[in-house]
């Protein structure tokens, strides 16, 4: 839970430290019931799309729009927001990235990520 996070980072913070930002990662498909998403993205200081983990949780061909909807909520309350996940897995192995992963990460970056 994000706000018991930001408890036990109020109680344990020395004075004068330096805060830690709060991230988080969105995998589930109850983060998009009512206005969940909106509520998680106020309360963070940002927000890592988890792509892999959204398309095990929802249906793959879904994950592009959800993307999208959590970077459009991220942008519109000013937060940053993070995609990541089988961006370039390729990579690993090649030392250049499949056209669909480098349409992949433009996307990410066009949608404002």
């Amino acid at each position: 839970d994000i706000e018991e996070i930001h408890e036990l980072i109020d109680e344990h913070l020395k004075e004068d430290a330096f805060r830690p930002a709060v991230m988080a990662k969105i995998e589930k498909p109850s983060c998009f019931y009512g206005d969940n998403l909106e509520k998680i993205v106020e309360l963070c200081d940002g927000i890592m799309v988890a792509r892999g983990d959204l398309g095990v949780e929802c249906a793959p061909e879904d994950v592009p729009l959800l993307q999208k909807q959590i970077i459009d909520t991220c942008r519109k309350q000013g937060k940053p927001v993070v995609v990541a996940t089988q961006m370039l897995e390729s990579m690993i192995e090649s030392p250049t990235p499949t056209r669909a992963e480098a349409s992949d990460v433009a996307t990410a970056i066009y949608d404002g990520a």
